[in-house]
């Protein structure tokens, strides 16, 4: 079941009042206000806007798309049914990421864009307590992830410009929400120090290029802090995985001893979507 509460895009800024504190109340507080939340706002779909409890709807849910097998043990991308047989995808082979896996809970299509487009866009601040539950469940139900133990969730860092403009990092809120759900120490460990171009409409070699440099370890960090720590990154999408390389490779170099990253939704490549559909098909007869 997948328990939120939708907010009408009206009534974004009285709900920022109650819900955008930085850190959250405990116990029987937090229940009061979302008590008081709920009834003035009433529960809504978040693919559709439909008043109902559920975070998708009856009509949504069937819509939202999770990664079908088989995809790279590395970068969780799907690739040809009919190479099973091989665990790493030809890219992460030939590139082999900073990261030791990476898994996103759904393909980034459908009710799940409209809710990830509506939290970043819509300032639907309250989308990360009810989307927080998504990745506990990525997090216990996926082979790999379920036998570590985190040390920290690093949320991706926003240039501060952006993160001004915008009023929040996505990231920084899902991260929070899901040290609720798994406690897990969140921990903004990284921060951006050059302001790049918006990744939107490059390609992969433009993407790892554009962020290059543009990433450092926090001065507000203990070098200690992150010694030998097993990290778990935390995102909104992954389309090239150049950003989450990126900050894998600074965390690595800041002697973490493993990196791992989450994300919410994966935007499939054109071939990734044929081999997802071919998964499907192969899964129907």
């Amino acid at each position: 079941m997948f328990f939120a509460s939708r907010k009408p895009p009206a009534a974004a800024s009285a709900k920022t009042l109650l819900l955008s504190r930085r850190k959250a109340p405990d116990g029987v507080v937090r229940r009061i206000r979302q008590s008081l939340v709920d009834a003035f706002f009433p529960p809504r779909c978040a693919g559709c806007e439909r008043f109902g409890e559920e975070l998708f709807c009856y009509a949504c849910a069937p819509k939202l798309q999770k990664i079908p097998a088989p995809f790279c043990a590395c970068c969780g991308a799907p690739f040809d049914p009919l190479a099973f047989s091989a665990e790493i995808c030809a890219v992460c082979r030939l590139r082999p990421p900073h990261y030791v896996a990476a898994r996103s809970a759904f393909v980034f299509e459908g009710p799940m864009r409209t809710a990830i487009h509506d939290f970043k866009y819509r300032r639907f601040f309250d989308d990360a307590r009810r989307l927080a539950p998504l990745l506990a469940r990525e997090i216990r139900g996926d082979p790999t992830f379920q036998k570590q133990r985190f040390d920290f969730l690093v949320p991706v860092p926003l240039h501060r410009q952006r993160e001004r403009a915008r009023g929040f990092n996505q990231s920084v809120l899902l991260a929070r929400a899901l040290s609720e759900q798994c406690e897990i120490p969140a921990l903004e460990a990284l921060i951006r120090t050059q302001k790049t171009a918006p990744q939107v409409g490059l390609n992969a070699q433009q993407r790892r290029q554009n962020v290059r440099g543009a990433i450092t370890v926090s001065p507000q960090t203990a070098p200690e802090t992150l010694r030998g720590a097993r990290v778990l990154l935390v995102d909104d999408v992954f389309t090239t995985g150049a950003t989450m390389d990126e900050c894998a490779k600074i965390l690595r170099r800041a002697q973490v001893a493993e990196v791992f990253a989450l994300t919410l939704a994966r935007q499939l490549a054109p071939d990734e979507k044929g081999f997802a559909q071919m998964a499907l098909h192969e899964a129907w007869i």
